[in-house]
């Protein structure tokens, strides 16, 4: 059983003061009455080592320990009797600092008002609710702005995040296309027209790779033997995503192209897929146009 009384740096230990073993209280008056009693005064605490042992009166200028740590000044003054404390700072502000204050108005003069104030008021509250309904149009505006924003990951989306946005395009295109139903095969299965293909999208740091181009030639044959149609392999391809749209190389690498025209495999960019989205959101996108040179193609797309 530990001790009744714990040694007396133990109260110091949550404040961190390891070395200390007293506290003192320090305070000196900063005003009197007549008969020398204090009316006001500052106060401290000091925490530290005992020179001596401590005197219930203590000088606020002469500690009797080894400061470790001191509290910050506690000023005590009285209760006002003639004035308020807002009343009071006005008077400090003016007679000592020749700072004047504006006539603070009484609390109860909100019971009071004329009619031209009432006017003033409710058209306030009109005002107040326009902007409130203004601003719930605007969050509203924000919402509907970054939705018709998502198409611009086409210009610089990879993997995951780019097969989606891809898909929707290629439906506002005036496109059927699926969602994949195995994952890791290809990307979707796209139909328009009588016309049958898979997609494979992918993102690139280079161009389109021979392996890119191989892998949809073995999705179009994996689609033939399972259902007995002709699908014809589409890339999607975001190649060189992390340049500029206007400074990319050429989309398809030399090798790739060459087993493109041999696998009657088309490369559609997703910057042709951007702008099919801004001609056809003008009204200018010529959709049997544009379908009939994806279809057509061997290599990569020339849309007209």
């Amino acid at each position: 059983m530990g001790p009744r009384y714990p040694d007396p740096t133990y109260y110091f230990r949550d404040i961190g003061i390891a070395d200390a073993d007293t506290i003192q209280p320090l305070w000196k008056a900063l005003a009197t009455t007549r008969f020398g009693q204090p009316i006001a005064l500052v106060f401290r605490i000091n925490a530290g080592r005992a020179k001596e042992p401590l005197g219930l009166v203590v000088d606020y200028g002469q500690p009797q320990v080894d400061l470790i740590r001191t509290s910050s000044p506690v000023y005590w003054l009285p209760a006002l009797t003639e004035m308020s404390g807002a009343e009071a700072v006005d008077l400090i502000l003016a007679e000592r600092f020749q700072i004047a204050t504006e006539q603070r108005a009484p609390e109860w003069l909100g019971e009071f008002s004329l009619p031209r104030e009432d006017e003033v008021a409710d058209e306030i509250v009109e005002l107040e609710a326009e902007q409130e309904a203004l601003m719930a149009n605007i969050a509203k505006a924000h919402l509907r702005a970054k939705v018709a924003a998502v198409p611009s990951v086409l210009l610089y989306g990879k993997g995951k995040e780019l097969e989606p946005v891809v898909r929707d395009a290629l439906r506002d295109l005036g496109a059927e296309v699926q969602e994949p139903e195995r994952k890791g095969i290809e990307d979707g299965l796209l139909f328009r027209a009588g016309l049958a293909a898979v997609i494979e999208i992918k993102g690139r740091r280079d161009q389109i790779r021979q392996s890119d181009v191989r892998q949809a030639v073995q999705w179009a044959s994996d689609a033939k033997l399972r259902d007995g149609r002709k699908y014809k392999p589409i890339i999607v391809g975001n190649p060189n995503f992390e340049a500029r749209p206007q400074e990319r190389n050429e989309p398809l690498a030399p090798n790739g192209l060459e087993y493109a025209r041999n696998g009657d495999v088309a490369l559609l960019t997703t910057i042709q897929i951007y702008e099919a989205l801004r001609q056809h959101q003008l009204g200018e996108f010529e959709v049997g146009k544009f379908w009939d040179a994806v279809f057509a193609a061997k290599g990569v797309v020339e849309v007209p």
